[in-house]
């Protein structure tokens, strides 16, 4: 990759990180007062595995131990080629949703099953190709998280999640 196209994605991985917490905020997810985070998100309890999951893209120090966020920092962590989790005013996200596998596996150090694990409130697809969305049905499946995308986004992983998953209740 070079320079030119690793500041391109850069600066598409930014653009998505701030429509996501920009659709949290309009969701009423996010509150912002004077650019600062809410309090967050309602405190939940995890499983022991979440914790360590959201340990391990967010940080331990970012995570308390019944695996909630802090809410007071933004947390972008590279999961796979295009696919990032990020943690938004305590909220974790997926923005898009592919592991690579195949002749591409063993540089990437994750799965589209401990991507799910995260569980994240949200997946934002920026578009549909594979590298970007083939794992979205698995994940919101897997997670109960809720697609961002266009309408054809949704319809084509309700389908998939329907045809591979019998999964009938994806939300978008």
């Amino acid at each position: 990759m070079t320079l030119s196209s690793r500041a391109a994605a850069l600066l598409a991985s930014a653009s998505l990180v701030l429509t996501a917490g920009s659709a949290l905020a309009a969701a009423g997810a996010v509150g912002h007062v004077d650019g600062a985070a809410s309090a967050g998100p309602a405190k939940r309890t995890y499983d022991a595995r979440t914790v360590a999951l959201r340990e391990k893209y967010f940080g331990a120090d970012n995570v308390d131990a019944r695996g909630n966020v802090r809410p007071d920092k933004v947390i972008v962590t590279w999961a796979s080629v295009m696919t990032y989790a990020a943690s938004i005013g305590g909220h974790v996200v997926l923005l898009d949703a592919w592991v690579a596998r195949g002749e591409h596996s063993g540089y990437v150090p994750t799965d589209a099953g401990e991507l799910a694990m995260l569980k994240p409130s949200h997946v934002f697809l920026g578009h549909a190709h594979f590298d970007h969305a083939a794992d979205a049905a698995q994940i919101v499946s897997d997670s109960g998280a809720t697609l961002v995308g266009t309408p054809e986004h949704c319809d084509q992983v309700r389908a998939q999640a329907l045809r591979d998953f019998a999964d009938s209740t994806v939300s978008c």
